[in-house]
């Protein structure tokens, strides 16, 4: 069983729950447990749950001024039960006997730790614990099979300490008085316990070694509390969790900042030995976290991110592998002349285990796109590498990549341009007579539908081809008129197809200018001054 707390907006909120059934391996319907839109606090760590020996699951929440129970058993939610009351509750955590007893701790708006007790099916009256005239906050508590322990974190001057309390489980048992867990001048926050093998308690919990943190255990010897030993890394970290289950303990953990962590991490400890922290896969963005196991040892880690709440399953404490996710996706075309418009679709892709929840594109021209289905225009001619990179719920990401042929007319061949002086009685000029030839690329690709003719002035490195004809594509000959000059222009001509794909200029080597005294022969009505042919 999960519960968790939405928050609406401003101080409004329910506390919600979900079961998860192990034989059918799925999950029941989300049930709204408090139905009061006032679950709020400034911590958002209001409630628990707990489950006792008979498979009955016990939900504890804060309402601001209340704090509320709630039992599911033979399949559905008993009603709200109320059991404290207050001013600025918050942080209710419940630990369930194997007979159904309840224990639980809640701490209030001026900073005390309050407990009450269900044993026998009758509630005792709700009872400070803490130390007298000390702030304390964040109180956890556990049961074994014959005392409770509560622990909280106690502000003893300028320094916030770990301490715990004890009781028997018998009706009305009386709190011993509060104790530090370990006497430090190091800052201690966040402890919580469990009991492992039926009486022997253990805390973690978070001393600060300013800025970062680390999760230290700590275990009853009999006499008091062992000296802490480090389970994890010194980082930035917060908010542990702890599961006892047949002697085995396991170790939860957010590692990262407030709010937007970098993973989830563990550790197990067995035979007196810790197996050392390992990352929860896909737990990227977490702030919360919790923790169970059941009897074969299968562990069972939940979290929230980014406004969800995320589950994994595991084996012996070590938590399953997630899955990647599938990258799939058609395109269409596959292949045109640019400027070339494509349509892709990546709604094949999917998850094994889980949900694909990110798509992003990247073109190979630079152009970028993010979500199931996309549309992008390929402006140049070139085979572009168009990749879909898709993450699924848990953070595991998978990349296909597929080509896109953006194909372009070419340029017509042969090339080539003479310069004629043209005299007659009444005038002189020159005109040059271009030429050029059909290119055989073009008739995979598309129908020429005409020509177009450029020219730019000769040994000018700032001047431009511009467009100064066009003929229709069965002609391969256009006449320049307008030439006042020997060498005066250099020119090229691209091919067009019916709906206005261009080829490129075939300018890619230079001109071969003759000398005009070599090349000068007399015709009948001129002369043929220069010529000019790119291969």
């Amino acid at each position: 069983m999960v519960v968790w707390l939405e928050i609406t907006g401003g101080a409004n909120g329910d506390v919600f729950a979900r079961r998860y059934s192990k034989s059918e391996n799925q999950w029941g319907a989300v049930q709204n447990l408090s139905s009061s839109g006032r679950c709020w606090s400034e911590t958002s760590m209001l409630c628990s749950v707990d489950v006792d020996d008979a498979n009955r699951f016990h939900a504890a929440w804060t309402e601001q001024s209340t704090v509320k129970v709630r039992t599911w058993s033979g399949g559905q939610w008993a009603s709200v039960e109320e059991v404290g009351s207050g001013s600025g509750l918050d942080g209710a955590r419940i630990a369930a006997a194997g007979s159904g007893d309840l224990f639980l701790v809640w701490w209030t708006g001026d900073g005390t730790i309050v407990s009450r007790a269900r044993v026998g099916g009758s509630w005792e009256g709700a009872r400070s614990i803490g130390s007298g005239g000390k702030r304390s906050k964040f109180p956890d508590i556990a049961v074994g099979n014959s005392q409770a322990l509560a622990c909280w974190m106690e502000k003893n001057g300028d320094l916030y300490q770990a301490v715990y309390v004890t009781r028997g489980r018998s009706f009305g048992g009386g709190w011993t008085s509060a104790q530090r867990i370990y006497s430090t001048s190091i800052p201690q926050q966040h402890p919580v316990a469990e009991f492992a093998a039926g009486d022997t308690p253990h805390i973690v919990f978070t001393p600060i070694f300013e800025p970062n943190r680390s999760v230290q255990h700590s275990f009853w010897t009999g006499g008091g509390f062992s000296t802490p030993q480090n389970i994890s890394d010194t980082t930035m970290l917060h908010y542990p969790s702890l599961a006892e289950r047949g002697g085995t303990l396991l170790a939860v953990w957010q590692v990262g900042s407030w709010g937007g962590g970098q993973a989830v991490y563990q550790n197990s400890y067995q035979s007196g030995r810790w197996s050392g922290q390992t990352a929860v896969s896909g737990s990227s963005g977490c702030t919360f976290c919790d923790v169970a196991l059941d009897a074969s040892g299968k562990a069972y880690v939940v979290w929230d991110a980014s406004g969800e709440i995320y589950f994994s399953a595991s084996a012996g404490g070590t938590v399953i592998p997630n899955e990647p996710p599938v990258a799939l996706f058609s395109l269409s075309p596959s292949s045109g002349l640019a400027p070339l418009t494509v349509d892709f679709d990546a709604s094949a892709s999917y998850d094994p285990d889980g949900a694909v929840v990110q798509y992003d594109w990247l073109f190979g021209d630079g152009g970028t796109a993010a979500g199931r289905t996309a549309t992008h225009v390929f402006e140049k001619r070139g085979a572009y590498a168009v990749k879909l990179t898709v993450l699924d719920d848990r953070g595991k990401s998978a990349s296909l990549v597929k080509t896109v042929d953006v194909l372009g007319l070419e340029p017509p061949l042969d090339l080539a341009w003479a310069t004629f002086k043209d005299e007659s009685l009444f005038m002189t000029r020159y005109v040059t007579d271009v030429t050029w030839a059909a290119n055989p690329a073009n008739e995979a690709i598309a129908a020429i539908a005409k020509y177009r003719v450029y020219r730019k002035r000769l040994g000018d490195e700032d001047s431009v081809f511009g467009v100064c004809a066009e003929v229709d594509g069965a002609t391969f000959f256009w006449r320049d008129t307008k030439v006042g000059a020997i060498d005066e222009f250099v020119y090229a001509v691209t091919a067009l197809d019916a709906v206005g794909h261009e080829s490129p200029l075939n300018v890619s080597s230079t001109a071969d200018t003759m000398d005009a005294e070599a090349r000068a022969r007399t015709i009948r009505g001129g002369g043929v001054i220069r010529s000019g042919r790119l291969r």
